[in-house]
């Protein structure tokens, strides 16, 4: 049979000595967590903060004034710094303000300031806040800007929108056709990437459109750049309706007072009007 005093020995562990772990002054020497912390608490940050006997019997003081029957307790108005620190610690805030993990969203990259995002680790740190305060207000910030940003964009939807339901009442029945000379100004004078940076920029505005093609008009009135802009001289039924309309619009011409204050610009008026008529009726339906 072999030997009992044998195999006891064999079958107990044995245990470190305590100059492999503890230094002659007391301080912690390397790997004294894996012999001295049971293993599901080695991962708690507190532990870091050790680096002697001393050190960890002061925590240990200022965590047993602090924890009471009812759990933690917080400090007061006549409380140290220390005192506040050390509940900042004891109810979860990170090492060091950098610790926190405030990750941006990849879509909205561009509306987060790097200096912005310090200023908020130093804040979350400075009030004491843990991880899960720190999600909460990051989560809280994200959807702020994602609101800020749907509100933008519905503000220059609606103010386009308004823009060119003003412009369709302007034009009336030319306002496709005016917008289509309009983007045809761009082409024509815009190459290659100038064109399709406006056309990204400005696309289908309508101050811009109105903009561009009042410019488009004058240059189209001399034969040599209507030509280039190959506009027709033909003006559209649309077209002459709508002159026709902001002509009769003209100050003193339904009432007739520019009639006397200004005969030669009244039978102007009334000669373009004529003109632009024979067109509007020249596309009438025949019945």
């Amino acid at each position: 049979m072999p030997d009992e005093t044998e195999a006891t020995e064999t079958e107990t562990p044995t245990t470190p000595e305590l100059s492999t772990i503890i230094g002659p002054n007391g301080e912690l020497l390397e790997g004294w967590k894996e012999h001295l912390v049971p293993e599901d608490m080695r991962h708690e940050p507190v532990y870091n903060k050790f680096t002697d006997l001393k050190g960890a019997l002061k925590q240990i003081g200022i965590q047993d004034k602090l924890v009471g029957r009812k759990g933690v307790l917080v400090p007061n108005e006549k409380s140290t710094a220390t005192e506040w620190e050390n509940f900042y610690e004891a109810t979860g805030r990170p090492p060091t303000k950098d610790d926190y993990k405030l990750p941006v969203p990849e879509d909205l990259k561009e509306y987060y300031d790097p200096n912005w995002i310090a200023k908020g680790r130093e804040l979350l740190f400075g009030i004491g806040a843990n991880q899960k305060h720190a999600d909460i207000v990051w989560k809280f910030e994200e959807e702020r800007i994602r609101a800020s940003l749907k509100a933008i964009t519905e503000a220059e939807a609606a103010e386009k929108q308004e823009c060119e339901d003003a412009l369709k009442q302007k034009w009336g029945d030319a306002y496709e056709e005016r917008l289509l000379f309009a983007n045809r100004i761009i082409e024509e004078n815009a190459p290659g990437e100038l064109k399709q940076q406006i056309l990204e920029r400005y696309g289908n505005d309508p101050i811009f459109a109105e903009y561009t093609y009042n410019i488009g008009q004058k240059f189209a009135e001399h034969p040599e750049i209507a030509n280039k802009l190959k506009v027709s001289g033909a003006m559209s039924p649309g077209e002459a309706n709508t002159k026709m309309k902001e002509l009769i619009a003209t100050p003193g011409y339904s009432n007739q007072t520019l009639k006397y204050e200004n005969p030669a610009a009244y039978n102007r008026i009334v000669k373009e009007v004529a003109a632009l008529a024979a067109i509007v009726a020249s596309n009438a339906d025949t019945p």
